[in-house]
C-alpha cells in the first residue's frame, strides 16, 4: 500500500498497521508526520517504550531530522536514562547548534545527573542567544531545575521572569502557585498576578493563583473574591469552585458555599463527597431535614463514605433523636476507626440517653486517637466534671499534660481540685491559668457557677482583671 493512501486513514488505522509491520519485520518507509502522530499516542498511554522504538525507526528513517533526536533524548529522560540521552544531544547539536530545545534538554539531563551547577551555567548561556517564547522556555526550565536543587526562591523568580515576558504562558501560571506555596512569597505572588491581571483580566489561572495567595495571607474575603472570578470565567474550572466553597466553609458564609456547591454539581454531576459537603453547610445552617436528604443521595452514590453517616448522626444528634444517632454513628467509626471527631461525636449521644459508662469510653478514644489536640481531653474532663467524676476528670487532666498543654484545662484542674478540698493546690494552678490565660477564666464559672460566690478566688480575677488594664494603658 503506497503511503499516501495510509495517509488518509484514520490514526488507528496507522497504529495497527505500523504494530503489524514491526511484528513482521518488514516496517516500510513512513513519512515524518506518520511517526509524529505515532510517538504522540503511544506518550499519551503511557506506553514509553514503544514510542522508544517509533522514534528509533524514525530516526533510521529519518537521519537528519532533528527533531526526532531530540524526542528519543526527552524520551530517554523521562525513562531516567540521562546518559543515553546526552549522545542524541551530541547529534542534534551537530545538526542544529542554536535549536534551543537542544540546550534546555541538555540542562534536564545534567539536572537529573546531580549536576546542577553545570545545567545552571548551560541555562544561563542559552539566555544570551535566546528571545521571545525561546527565552520563556529557559526560564520554566530553569524553574523545574531550581525546583529539583529545592532552591524555591529561584523556582519564583524564575517563573516570575518567565510570565514578565509571556502573562498568559499556562504552563508558568500553573506552575507558580506551587513555587509559591515552597518559597512562601505570598505577598510577592498578589504582586505578581494583579500584574498579569492588568495585562488579561480574563486570566482565570491567575485568579485563582491570586485567591490562594490572599488566602494564605488571611484575607479571606479577598480570596473568595477572586477564587469566584476564576470559575466565573471559566465555568468548567472545577478546582476553582471547590477551592472557593472551602473557604466560603471555613468563613463560615456557609450560605455562599452551598450555592457555591450546587452549581457544581448541577455543572459536573453529583459526587458523593461534594453532596456531604453540601449536607456539612445545610447542618450548620440549622437545615437538618434538607441535610438529611442530601447525605441519603450521598449514601446511594458511595454506601462505604464514612462521612455520610457522621454528619448523619450528627443530624439526628440536633433533632433530638438519639437512638438513630448512635446507630448512624457506629457505622461510621466501623467503616473508619481513626477519626477521633466521630468517637468524640458518639460519646456526646450517650451522653445524651445517660448511658455514662460508654461516654466515657469513647470519650477516651477520642483522645487516644489525637492525645495532641486539647479539644478531645477537654471534652472528657468537662463530662466527668458534669457528672460529679472529679477524680477521674483530674486523672484526665492530668493524662493530658503528658500529650499537650492547654489553659482550659487548668481552669478544669483547679475546678476538680476545689471540689476534692485540695484548695491550696487549686489557687495556685488557678493563679497559673489567670496568668496564662485570662479572657477564659469563664470556663470556670460554667463547670461551677458556685465559684462566683467565692470571695477568695473572685479576688484573684479581680486583679488580674486590672492587671490587664493597666498593662493596656
Amino acid at each position: 500500500m503506497e503511503h499516501s493512501t495510509r495517509r488518509n486513514h484514520p490514526l488507528h488505522d496507522l497504529i495497527s498497521e505500523y504494530e503489524a509491520m514491526t511484528k513482521n519485520g518488514t516496517l516500510s518507509y513512513l513519512e515524518e508526520n506518520d511517526f509524529y502522530h505515532l510517538i504522540d499516542y503511544y506518550e499519551d498511554e503511557v506506553l514509553l517504550d514503544k514510542a522508544l522504538e517509533a522514534a528509533n525507526h524514525a530516526i533510521s528513517q529519518h537521519p537528519f531530522c532533528v527533531d526526532f533526536l531530540l524526542i528519543k533524548a526527552r524520551l530517554l529522560l523521562l525513562n531516567d536514562r540521562p546518559y543515553r540521552a546526552m549522545r542524541f544531544l551530541d547529534k542534534a547539536e551537530v545538526i542544529a547548534p542554536l535549536e534551543i530545545e537542544t540546550h534546555l534538554l541538555r540542562a534536564k539531563a545534567f539536572s537529573a545527573l546531580g549536576e546542577f551547577e553545570q545545567a545552571m551555567n548551560l541555562l544561563e548561556r542559552a539566555k544570551k542567544f535566546s528571545a521571545g517564547s525561546d527565552l520563556v522556555d529557559v526560564h520554566l526550565c530553569e524553574s523545574a531545575i531550581c525546583e529539583g536543587m529545592k532552591e524555591f526562591d529561584g523556582m519564583f523568580d524564575a517563573l516570575v521572569e518567565a510570565l514578565h515576558l509571556e502573562p498568559q504562558n499556562e504552563e508558568a501560571l500553573e506552575r507558580i502557585w506551587i513555587s509559591v506555596e515552597l518559597s512562601k512569597k505570598y505577598e510577592e505572588s498578589v504582586f505578581v498576578h494583579l500584574e498579569v491581571l492588568d495585562d488579561d483580566a480574563y486570566s482565570y489561572q491567575a485568579w485563582f493563583n491570586l485567591g490562594h495567595a490572599y488566602a494564605c495571607l488571611g484575607e479571606y474575603r479577598k480570596a473568595i473574591e477572586a477564587l469566584e472570578y476564576s470559575f466565573l470565567i471559566n465555568p468548567d474550572f472545577e478546582v476553582g469552585y471547590l477551592d472557593c466553597a472551602e473557604i466560603c466553609s471555613q468563613e463560615r458564609d456557609y450560605a455562599k458555599a452551598l450555592d457555591i456547591y450546587r452549581e457544581l454539581v448541577q455543572r459536573f454531576g453529583a459526587d458523593s463527597e461534594d453532596l456531604v459537603k453540601m449536607a456539612e453547610c445545610e447542618f450548620e445552617m440549622g437545615l437538618y431535614a434538607e441535610s438529611r436528604e442530601t447525605l441519603i443521595e450521598a449514601m446511594h452514590l458511595d454506601q462505604y463514605n464514612d462521612e455520610v453517616y457522621y454528619y448523619l448522626g450528627r443530624c439526628f444528634l440536633a433533632e433530638q433523636r438519639y437512638s438513630n444517632a448512635i446507630s448512624a454513628l457506629i457505622k461510621a467509626v466501623e467503616l473508619e476507626d481513626r477519626r477521633e471527631e466521630y468517637y468524640a461525636e458518639l460519646a456526646n449521644a450517650y451522653v445524651c440517653i445517660g448511658e455514662y459508662g460508654k461516654a466515657d469510653f469513647y470519650f477516651r478514644k477520642s483522645s487516644e486517637i489525637s492525645p495532641e489536640q486539647e479539644c478531645y481531653w477537654l471534652n472528657h474532663a468537662r463530662f466527668l466534671i458534669g457528672i460529679k467524676e472529679y477524680d477521674k476528670a483530674l486523672e484526665v487532666i492530668e493524662e493530658a499534660d503528658y500529650h499537650t498543654f492547654g489553659p482550659e484545662l487548668l481552669y478544669c484542674k483547679a475546678v476538680c481540685l476545689l471540689k476534692l478540698n485540695r484548695r491550696k493546690k487549686a489557687l495556685r494552678v488557678l493563679d497559673e491559668a489567670l496568668v496564662e490565660q485570662f479572657p477564659l477564666h469563664d470556663v470556670m464559672f460554667d463547670l461551677d457557677p458556685d465559684l462566683r460566690a467565692d470571695r477568695e478566688i473572685c479576688s484573684m480575677v479581680r486583679y488580674y482583671q486590672g492587671e490587664r488594664v493597666n498593662w493596656y494603658h
